[in-house]
């Protein structure tokens, strides 16, 4: 409100007055609109162009949050269009965009985008190693060295052929083939290689005959080999040890007919078999002059039938915690309680602003591809490992938006890769749930050997963590 008022001597004039109602606030409690039609124009090996259409608000978009899988990218004030960089060649990346406005309300995510940056554009190799030589040799090893070959961006290392059997990599221009025969000729060649992959043609051919050993006389045979334990995927072994006039310097051990391993001990570990298969094992001893004991007796071990898990996994809740995104649930506090779960489904409407982790093993009974699937509301993401340690774990399935009870097919991004799994083997996996308001749910199902539709995991699967 304002008001004109006169002033006197010793000039007459007229000065104006205002009030002006400095208190208020807002009352804007309504989300922009999701950005849509998010699509990429253009990529590189190591950024992706994004574009979307603009979201509406009541009052105003004040800017967008670009998020690279659930990693803010980066945020614009103005414009539809963001470069995400520092990407890696060759990988694909998933994209979704966020409006906010000035109230901080923020919008529901974009359709999600998966995009694959470019392959990288280094194709020239690089030269051929050269003035391959050996400066030495013994009876079982020969020293190799070479002049170092150029790249058009940089050499990083050198594949060491004997024959056509890689025998090694090296950084370097020198390099040591062991494990050899005396008395034997041999043939050399090396090859450069760059960061894209690129491989150089082969060096000189360089034949070497090793020396000949002063020690002709084999190790006994090692004996009263056993096998003192087993599961379904492998078998442990022990045997006596072999004696030889200088040294036995290790053991070979024979699947059949094939090396399984070498150990300087007396005891081995056959992995990675089948359940309820026979295989037959024998073990030769060996010493420094590449001398080869016979065989020790050979021994027939079946291993044992798949078992699944215990029956049960523990889900932990933390309560109270706001918004829809798993990054909020603080996993490295004590959780507000838990429960025990007999398959991988979680409890359906159970409450708002809350957070949940499940972990635990999977141990497949049938060896073969597996496909996994998510189903959540609010976001979830799924983890598995390559086998029973948690530091091998990645997501492999997420949902970012919500799904239906058991709606396994809404996003793609609810779908694994196929997965090959061995019967017996126990992986790790982790869930993460974030549940916003409204209805909530969660689960996760798998198909594979003998499970042709999505089951939900069942509890004769799982372990507890």
């Amino acid at each position: 409100m304002c008001s004109t008022n006169q002033f006197g001597d010793p000039a007459p004039g007229y000065y104006k007055t205002c009030e002006v109602n400095l208190a208020g606030g807002t009352g804007d409690t309504q989300a922009p609109s999701a950005p849509s039609n998010l699509t990429s124009p253009s990529k590189t090996t190591t950024s992706v162009n994004l574009s979307w259409t603009a979201s509406t608000d009541n009052v105003a978009v004040t800017g967008y949050n670009i998020y690279n899988g659930s990693t803010l990218a980066g945020t614009v004030a103005s414009g539809t269009t963001f470069s995400v960089t520092g990407l890696t060649a060759n990988t694909a990346y998933t994209f979704t965009v966020k409006a906010k406005d000035a109230a901080g309300n923020v919008s529901a995510a974009s359709n999600a985008l998966s995009v694959t940056t470019s392959s990288a554009s280094d194709t020239q190799a690089p030269t051929a190693p050269s003035s391959l030589t050996s400066p030495s040799k013994t009876a079982t090893s020969v020293n190799l060295s070479w002049t170092a070959s150029t790249d058009n961006v940089g050499v990083t290392g050198y594949d060491v052929y004997n024959g056509s059997t890689l025998a090694g990599t090296t950084a370097g221009t020198t390099f040591t083939v062991s494990g050899l025969s005396a008395s034997t000729a041999y043939t050399f060649t090396v090859k450069a290689k760059d960061a894209a992959g690129n491989v150089s043609s082969a060096s000189n051919a360089l034949s070497v005959t090793t020396n000949a050993s002063s020690d002709t006389q084999a190790p006994t045979a090692p004996s009263s080999l056993t096998s003192p334990s087993k599961t379904a995927t492998s078998v442990n072994l022990s045997w006596t040890a072999s004696t030889d006039n200088v040294g036995v310097t290790g053991y070979d051990v024979y699947n059949g007919s094939t090396l399984a391993g070498t150990t300087a001990g007396t005891t081995f570990t056959v992995s990675g078999l089948t359940a309820s298969t026979a295989y037959t094992f024998s073990v030769k001893a060996k010493d420094a002059a590449g001398n080869v004991s016979s065989a020790s007796n050979a021994l027939s071990v079946t291993t044992s039938a798949a078992s699944g898990g215990s029956g049960s996994v523990t889900r932990e809740y933390w309560t109270g915690v706001s918004g829809t995104s798993v990054s909020t649930i603080p996993t490295g506090t004590t959780p507000s309680g838990t429960d025990t779960l007999t398959s991988l489904e979680g409890p359906t409407n159970w409450a708002d602003n809350y957070g949940d982790r499940i972990r635990g093993y999977i141990t497949p009974t049938t060896s073969g591809s597996y496909t996994f699937y998510i189903a959540g509301d609010d976001e979830s993401q799924f983890y598995l490992s390559t086998n029973n340690s948690p530091s091998n774990k990645s997501m492999i399935a997420y949902e970012y938006e919500y799904a239906g009870v058991r709606e396994w097919t809404k996003h793609t991004n609810q779908q694994s890769a196929s997965i090959t799994l061995t019967a017996g083997q126990p992986y790790y996996f982790e869930i993460l749930h974030k549940e916003g308001g409204g209805g909530d749910n969660l689960a996760v199902g798998w198909t594979g050997p003998g499970i042709s539709t999505i089951t939900v995991i069942g509890g004769s699967y799982l372990s507890a963590y």
